[in-house]
């Protein structure tokens, strides 16, 4: 179908029977939340086994998430393209105001979100978003991928995010954020204990760029007690930290 929908999800617990998405194929989508006056998320989303929601936006439908609290797992699956909250499999996200915490999915690419894009278009925007204690293989947050043949470098933008005590898994990884071909442009963000591991012991790893175009930072502000003086270990390549990068390393 080629229709638009909005849904407005009021306060509660909205948990998807194990192995059970919410597909949003094709579709132009809104989903909003509630919120507390104090701010609290009141609108929360669990999933088992499957990503909470599944968009392909085919012909550059959007998926618009406001105000949602994600939570769940996935042990078992067919695919490692699976993000506990999110899986972008084309089309354009744009996240805004959501709540991530313990999105866990230690075999998936991304602990919450994984976004795999095959035209300039496929990406994912997120503002003001929160990701708390989620486990992926190779981001314990997002893992982004866009087709190296693209000839566009556009970053895809991760504006006024918190990232805390996220975890990837494999050592290649990073524990907030993992980009293969084109990178995040973070803006005005902040990492706090973000690592990847095994093999090994953890290192401090918030943001992991592989590919001719690395990401960006701007204004944001990193902190482990595992990171170096410099703190130039919290992103790679270290190339792309630059003047912006404000280490608050063993604060």
């Amino acid at each position: 179908s080629d229709v638009c929908s909005s849904d407005l999800l009021e306060s509660g617990d909205f948990v998807l029977p194990v192995g059970v998405s919410l597909e949003t194929r094709f579709k132009q989508v809104l989903i909003r939340g509630t919120r507390g006056s104090g701010g609290e998320w009141l609108s929360r989303i669990r999933s088992g086994d499957a990503s909470a929601i599944e968009h392909n936006g085919g012909n550059g439908k959007t998926l618009d998430i406001e105000d949602v609290a994600f939570s769940g797992f996935i042990v078992q699956a067919s695919s490692s393209s699976l993000g506990v909250a999110i899986s972008l499999a084309s089309g354009y996200g744009e996240v805004r105001r959501c709540l991530f915490e313990e999105c866990i999915a230690p075999g998936q690419d991304g602990g919450a979100i994984s976004v795999y894009g095959s035209s300039p278009a496929h990406r994912i925007a997120l503002e003001d978003c929160t990701f708390r204690r989620c486990e992926g293989r190779l981001a314990g947050a997002i893992y982004h991928r866009k087709a190296s043949s693209e000839s566009t470098a556009a970053r895809w933008p991760v504006v006024r995010c918190r990232f805390e005590h996220n975890l990837a898994t494999d050592l290649a990884g990073g524990g907030a954020i993992y980009a293969l071909n084109y990178g995040a442009g973070v803006v005005d963000s902040i990492f706090v204990e973000n690592l990847a591991a095994d093999p090994g012991p953890p290192v401090a790893r918030s943001i992991n760029s592989v590919g001719p175009n690395p990401s960006t930072i701007e204004g944001s502000s990193f902190c482990s007690q595992l990171a170096d003086d410099a703190g130039l270990v919290h992103v790679l390549p270290n190339s792309s930290v630059g003047e912006n990068f404000n280490c608050l390393a063993n604060a």
